[in-house]
Order: structure tokens, then sequence, then C-alpha cells
């Protein structure tokens, strides 16, 4: 029996969601997943899966993720505390014939070292993460990617991001809806202002911006999670890099189809969806 713990950001999990889905033969997994977690999994409507247990766990972790994997705040009172919860949760679990695994290999060593765990990682950051648990779940590469091919009608652009230096411009954002021939609505996190004669949106939780990209045809993203919940429902996704491309980071759709660019170069995004449209 496997058992995964659930403890980084939300693009990670729902990677992991994503790939669960994709099981073709059931499997026994136990998932332990960090209460911090657990609005997004609600708001994706995750069908039961047999052989697939949750749990969710309160392991203090408020900043998105477990913070011993930041460096901004390794060793900070908040993350020495999650740590001690991990630790002191899994004293109580039955542990024998079990393998347990953590999302990734960052500093594994001195996880294991400090919540006295023998985890092992899923995904190693030289590889795609897709690729990673497709390889850990025994998915066929190929069945993420088949995403229907039909004429595309909403487009949603989301220019925010959880990390200041890669939101796009107002300027970038007004380029991209000027070289777009087909109308684009853009979806900003917020409490909801003048719509802008529906040109512009906002959203303020995870039901929201679920609902937001469920309704989408195409989501174009400065950010990796729209991306991620875009490929989770089966929708095109495009993402804009502020530096370089992140090939660890792309969806199945994004390789297939090459849709990624960098914010100084948005001419092959213009000319795919204008291609589509």
């Amino acid at each position: 029996m496997k058992s995964i713990i659930a403890i980084r950001s939300y693009g990670d999990y729902v990677v992991l969601l994503y790939n669960l889905k994709l099981i073709k033969q059931p499997g026994f997994y136990k998932i332990y997943v960090s209460k911090h977690l657990e609005q997004l999994h609600n708001a994706l409507d995750l069908e039961k899966m047999e052989g697939i247990f949750f749990y969710f766990i309160d392991f203090s972790i408020q900043k998105g993720l477990l913070t011993f994997f930041t460096n901004r705040y390794l060793l900070s009172i908040s993350t020495i505390k999650s740590l001690r919860q991990i630790s002191d949760y899994f004293k109580n679990v039955d542990k024998s014939n079990i393998e347990i695994y953590i999302e990734q290999n960052k500093r594994i060593i001195f996880f294991n070292f400090f919540t006295s765990l023998q985890t092992k990682a899923i995904h190693n950051s030289k590889k795609n993460i897709y690729l990673s648990y497709q390889s850990f779940f025994g998915i066929k590469i190929d069945e993420s990617a088949n995403l229907p091919k039909s004429k595309t009608k909403k487009i949603i652009l989301f220019p925010d991001s959880r990390k200041k230096e890669k939101e796009l411009s107002e300027k970038l954002v007004q380029e991209i809806s000027n070289g777009i021939k087909y109308n684009i609505i853009v979806a900003k996190f917020g409490k909801s202002k003048n719509n802008n004669a529906g040109k512009q949106v906002y959203y303020n939780n995870f039901k929201a911006l679920v609902e937001l990209i469920k309704e989408s045809d195409l989501i174009i993203s400065s950010d990796s999670l729209p991306a991620h919940i875009a490929q989770y429902y089966q929708k095109s996704n495009w993402v804009i890099f502020n530096k370089e491309i992140n090939h660890e980071w792309l969806t199945p759709f994004g390789i297939d189809n090459e849709t990624y660019c960098l914010s100084e170069d948005i001419i092959p995004l213009v000319k795919y969806v204008n291609s589509i449209c």
C-alpha cells in the first residue's frame, strides 16, 4: 500500500488529483492532505475513486505550502511547529507494510530527519511534474494531452499571480487584447467592481476560480495554478512566463501544443489564439 503526504502548493495538489483521475486500475492509496488544501479540493468536485482515501489534517500550514520548502521561512517558528505536528501525527499511524511519499524531493533528507519519517519523493525537479506522476501511477503519457479539438468560443485571461514578479502589466494585458481578434475576458483576483461591459470579472475564492475555468474554452495565465485547473477539466491552456520557460511545470496540453511564451514576446500567443477562434 502507498501513502502520499500532500503539504505543498495548490498547483502541486491539482497535478496530483489530475493524475489520480487517470489511473485505470484501482489501487489502494491513502492521501494525507494538509488542511490548507481542503477548500481547493472541495471546489474541484472530485469524483469518488475506488481504493483512494483522503484524510485532511491541520498541520498549521498557512503560507500556501509547508514553509520548510522555502528559503525565507525555512526554520521559522511556524515551520518548526508544522514539522512537529507532522511528526506527532504520523507517530499514531500504522506504518507497517506501507510506503510513504511526499510530492517532491526538495530537502527530503532533512524533512525525514525532522519528522522521523522515511518518505520517498514522487517528483524530481529535473523532470516535468506531470511525467513524474504518470510514471509513479503507471499512466500512459499520451492519454493526458488528448483534449477535445473544437473552435474556441470563450477565452479568459488571468493576469494575476501569487508572486508579484509574475503578474502581467496592464499594458501587456491591453496588447494581448488588441492583438487577439476574438473578445477575451480578463479575470482578476479581488472583490467585484464595475465589470467593464463584461470584459472583466473578479473572483475571490477557489470555487469562483474553478467555475470561471469550467465555463471557458481556453485560459491564458501568468500563474501555473489556473493552467493546472484547466488541464484538470480538459480545457486548452496557455502560460505566459516572465523570465524563462519553466518546462518542469508545463501541462501535458502545453507540452503537446507548445502553448507557452515569454511576456516579452506574445506573438506566438496571438497567432495561436487567432488561428483557433
